[in-house]
């Protein structure tokens, strides 16, 4: 089954105190008065430190970072779309564009991402080049 995603772009970012109480599954990133950042993901109120995936791509070991292009929002974009997509193939294929359509553009003190958005901007992009794809059962998204 294929479900069919629309993209509101006010749903990006979502700034406040509790994002599990509006999202059930999605992203945080917190950036301290001192500069150092946390970046996480929820699911249905349980918080969990999100992998940075350098054994995929080693563009920040020295953490994540958004707000501008660069290797620490690379990264992040490329830690997000792992997880979001459960696939790092479509992952390694995406987060450079994810980078500068959201990452660049997220909230420098304070951001949170749905994975519903995550999962509609993936749709987006691949209906702009002509291409389907598909939400399996398990999270997994895969091209059809």
């Amino acid at each position: 089954m294929v479900r069919v995603f629309t993209l509101d772009p006010d749903e990006a970012v979502y700034i406040g105190d509790h994002p599990g109480a509006r999202f059930s599954i999605g992203y945080c990133g917190i950036r301290e008065n001192d500069g150092d950042a946390w970046v996480g993901w929820y699911a249905y109120g349980r918080w969990h430190t999100l992998p940075a995936r350098l054994d995929l791509r080693n563009h920040s070991p020295t953490g994540f970072a958004w707000g501008y292009g660069g290797s620490g929002p690379a990264q992040l974009a490329l830690a997000i779309l792992c997880h979001a997509t459960r696939n790092p193939e479509i992952a390694l294929e995406l987060y450079q564009p994810f980078k500068w359509a959201i990452v660049a553009r997220l909230h420098r003190r304070r951001w949170h991402l749905s994975q519903l958005f995550v999962h509609k901007w993936i749709r987006r992009h691949f209906e702009a080049s002509g291409q389907l794809c598909q939400l399996r059962g398990n999270g997994r998204i895969e091209v059809v």
